[in-house]
């Protein structure tokens, strides 16, 4: 009796209104819509940016993959043995390695100059489809977006490929062009983009937007 006279008397002075022996409040049907809108917009922000942070690494490895594979056909140029000037023509030329681009196809393919273009397996192209990426531009001074290096320099020859006895034995290609820009983009994200750039000097280099 005297305890539970004690008790009342402490509970009166000193409220318990937020101990555990309160009566716990509910949560609302508000509140609860509100934690679910904020949880929705951070998930959707989330979202978005690890979207555009996949499809950045896609293009930062497809646009590699395409400068190693030009650098590779200039490597192979560079370990074929030197054909043969004197009086040979440009359709008898052998030995060269190169590039062509088919911005309109979203493709490209690896090619040999043996007396007419062949692929080879040597290079092995991207496939730009199955990553969602397209060639939106190649920039080039002719009708004909290909790159071919040719022994034992090697000689870079950009564009059309008609090439003079005189230019075998001296080079530069007079007919080359000075540079080839072959820019990729996300499908449907056409601001997002690559660039590949190789001059005539065969140097190759890749530049972000």
């Amino acid at each position: 009796m005297v305890k539970r006279k004690i008790f009342q008397k402490f509970s009166n002075r000193f409220p318990v209104k937020n101990s555990l022996f309160a009566k716990q409040k509910g949560v609302s049907f508000t509140e609860l819509i509100v934690v679910l809108a904020v949880i929705l917009i951070i998930t959707t922000i989330v979202s978005v940016n690890y979207h555009e942070f996949r499809g950045s690494l896609a293009l930062d490895r497809t646009a590699n993959k395409i400068a190693q594979d030009i650098r590779k056909t200039l490597n192979l140029s560079i370990s074929s043995p030197a054909p043969p000037v004197d009086g040979v023509v440009s359709s008898d030329f052998a030995g060269g390695y190169g590039i062509r681009f088919y911005e309109d196809e979203n493709r490209y393919e690896a090619l040999t100059h043996t007396g007419e273009e062949l692929r080879y397996s040597a290079v092995e192209p991207a496939n730009l489809e199955e990553k969602g990426i397209i060639i939106s531009e190649v920039e080039v001074c002719t009708s004909h977006p290909v790159i071919f290096f040719f022994p034992p320099d090697p000689l870079v020859f950009i564009g059309d490929h008609s090439i003079s006895d005189e230019d075998l034995r001296e080079g530069p290609f007079s007919g080359s062009c000075e540079e080839m820009k072959i820019t990729i983009a996300l499908h449907g994200y056409e601001d997002n983009y690559r660039e590949i750039r190789v001059n005539e000097a065969g140097f190759v280099e890749v530049l972000n937007n």
